[in-house]
């Protein structure tokens, strides 16, 4: 599973929209949807602010 599929999948088991956690990571949502769709590469900081919106480490999105 990519990261991208984990994220997703994380965001659903919280029953959140991507609006929801486009709003929690403060930013549009159309840069979140493309994190979903894996097609936009995430450096290493959003990924630790995504990994803390949804309340896991870090390591369980690789």
């Amino acid at each position: 599973m990519n990261v991208f599929e984990k994220i997703k999948m994380l965001r659903q088991l919280k029953g959140w929209t991507q609006e929801d956690m486009a709003n929690k990571l403060e930013i549009s949502l159309n840069s979140y949807g493309a994190i979903e769709r894996g097609d936009t590469n995430v450096n290493l900081s959003r990924l630790q602010k995504i990994s803390e919106v949804l309340e896991v480490d870090i390591a369980e999105l690789f």
